[in-house]
């Protein structure tokens, strides 16, 4: 085995022979003496020895501490201060070159060699220490920089599925089932109607603003997804803080920790209330458009029997011009009677066909108001901003209003004008003119299929097309003061643009 290498720092020249002797008796190989701090400098940069005994007063300008320090400051190895000074104020000086040992002169020659044997098996074990403290701070910077580029290939991720989820209004949400928490974010808040600076996660929270027909549903499916592990896929009605009512559907798949067992339901939640009506008025629509289909069918073929009857009598006085003549007059007013009919179902063909939209009524009106000779009669509209979720035949329904108004309204009129105002949870909007109003025989039967002196089905399939949406219309004007038509649209199918 190679011996260990020591260099003595020691400036009486007899005190270092008798070191020397004795380290070499002990087996270690003495790689030189020095007598002052700049040659053990020079001496440790020429063959670095593995220890030295460094004296504390040296010949030269360097004390032995502030020979330790620069040898220190470019070598690994182990220094033992070996002198006959032990004051304080020396010792914290010598510490701060944390040596391996502190020999006070005169020493035992059995101490020394316990001494060095320590310094050399601590140093071992420090450079082992720094050399797997390298090597973990090169796996910590090698990890640390792969973590870095995965995180902010995860915050690109993460960015990027929030704008999807923003672009698709919807929310994000978990169930934490060890806790009974639920985490909302605050697109999940905003659908469901919560405050989310006080929403708790609490399950009773949450249950509380499901609408109560829709509750044991809701947690049913939980209960599947939990026992099951099924999708969790329910659509529900929640209740805002403001009554209104709001459909959504939400999607969640459970999560399993190690062990198999349940610990999480993570899921989205979107808004389908637009949808839901959209679906349920195509379902009224389908309805109104057979009857539509039927009073079609009835009404022309009718029409076909009278004009059928008179074609035979005709025949039965072709001798007779006067006669003849007569009966081809209400032949022809049978026939107009049918053309009008092919036209007015032409105009309704659509109804029910297309889902519901919010429409701009003021716009409505205006399109309406064009294809009309409005005449000396002004078309006065006041409602602006105002949404309206009703079928695409919206639009008819202000077309007969108006046709109606210049059909009847006599000489005198000289407006019709639409407002609309917001009265407890329903909007109201007004259609009324100043002419001669609607007498209170006729407004008993106003809204009657057949009643009337053209088709007799505007103002019928006029309150049909406004209830696909749960829209009501009556008539409430003053006979001799004009017609007034009140349009009564439910909360949730209206709202202002900005």
């Amino acid at each position: 085995m190679e011996k260990r290498s020591i260099l003595i720092v020691e400036d009486e020249q007899i005190a270092a022979q008798d070191l020397k002797e004795s380290l070499q008796s002990f087996g270690y190989h003495v790689s030189g003496i020095a007598r002052s701090g700049e040659q053990a400098i020079g001496m440790t940069d020429a063959e670095t020895p593995d220890l030295i005994l460094m004296d504390l007063h040296l010949a030269g300008k360097l004390s032995g501490i502030e020979a330790a320090e620069q040898i220190l400051a470019r070598h690994a190895v182990p220094i033992i201060y070996v002198t006959a000074y032990s004051n304080p104020e020396l010792v914290e000086q010598a510490k701060r070159t944390r040596p391996y040992g502190y020999i006070i002169k005169p020493y035992d020659e059995r101490l020394i060699r316990t001494e060095i044997e320590i310094a050399l098996y601590k140093f071992g074990l420090d450079q082992n220490f720094r050399q797997e403290y390298a090597k973990l701070e090169e796996w910590v910077g090698k990890r640390t920089g792969e973590l870095a580029w995965a995180n902010e290939a995860l915050r690109k991720s993460e960015a990027r599925l929030d704008l999807a989820l923003r672009s698709a209004e919807m929310g994000v949400w978990n169930w934490d089932i060890i806790t009974g928490k639920r985490y909302f974010d605050d697109q999940t808040c905003r659908l469901l109607g919560i405050d989310p600076a006080t929403f708790s996660g609490a399950a009773e929270e949450f249950f509380s603003i499901i609408h109560p027909e829709d509750l044991e549903m809701v947690k049913e499916a939980l209960n599947r997804t939990l026992e099951q592990d099924v999708l969790y896929e329910p659509v529900y009605r929640v209740v805002w803080p403001d009554g209104s009512i709001r459909f959504i559907t939400a999607r969640g798949t459970l999560e399993k920790n190690a062990a198999g067992r349940p610990v999480r339901i993570n899921g989205l939640v979107w808004d389908t209330t637009d949808r839901k009506r959209a679906e349920d008025a195509l379902v009224l629509a389908s309805k109104k458009l057979s009857l539509l289909s039927s009073i079609t069918r009835h009404d022309i073929r009718n029409q076909l029997m009278a004009l059928h009857s008179y074609i035979q009598l005709s025949e039965e006085v072709v001798d007779n011009p006067a006669e003849m003549r007569k009966f081809i007059a209400k032949e022809d007013k049978v026939a107009d009677a049918i053309n009008r009919q092919l036209n007015f179902t032409k105009d309704y063909e659509d109804l029910g066909v297309k889902s519901a939209v919010w429409q701009d009524v003021s716009m409505l009106v205006r399109d309406a108001g064009a294809l009309h000779a409005m005449g000396k009669t002004a078309l006065e509209i006041d409602c602006p901003g105002l949404l309206v979720f009703a079928d695409p035949l919206l639009e008819k329904v202000f077309y007969n209003l108006i046709d109606n108004a210049l059909r009847y309204g006599g000489d005198t009129m000289t407006a019709i004008r639409i407002t609309a105002g917001v009265k407890g949870e329903a909007l109201h909007i007004v259609v009324e003119d100043n002419g001669n109003g609607i007498s209170d025989e006729d407004k008993k039967r106003l809204f009657t299929k057949g009643f009337g002196k053209n088709t007799g089905l505007g103002l019928f399939l006029s309150r049909e097309i406004l209830s696909i949406t749960g829209i009501t219309i009556i008539e409430n004007g003053v006979p001799g003061k004009g017609a007034r038509f009140e349009i009564t649209v439910p909360k949730g199918t209206y709202r202002f643009s900005a």
